[in-house]
């Protein structure tokens, strides 16, 4: 059995390319907003995103959140050039 015929490739193809974007986004300066589920595999997730960013020397901040309401006021707050990274923020918190 092979990437192909697993569905693998394309994810990995996407993997790659959002790599590529993250680094160059990283290295013209951009900052990044971690936001993750207060609950255990969300703030994993979350220190997960925020080592990579740390590694990479990007300027970060990470933010737990209870539900979707807060995740909406951190986008409406953001500032201008702060790039999102939701981490665990999942359909289980829609109706």
């Amino acid at each position: 059995m092979n990437l192909d015929e697993l569905g693998y490739r394309g994810f990995l193809e996407d993997v790659e390319r959002i790599s590529e974007e993250l680094s160059s986004l990283i290295d013209r300066g951009k900052s990044f907003l971690v936001i993750c589920h207060n609950d255990a595999d969300g703030l994993s997730s979350g220190a997960i995103a925020s080592v990579m960013l740390l590694r990479e020397g990007a300027s970060f901040l990470t933010r737990s959140v209870k539900g979707i309401d807060e995740v909406i006021t951190s986008l409406k707050e953001l500032p201008e050039g702060v790039i999102p990274i939701l981490t665990d923020i999942g359909s289980g918190y829609l109706d």
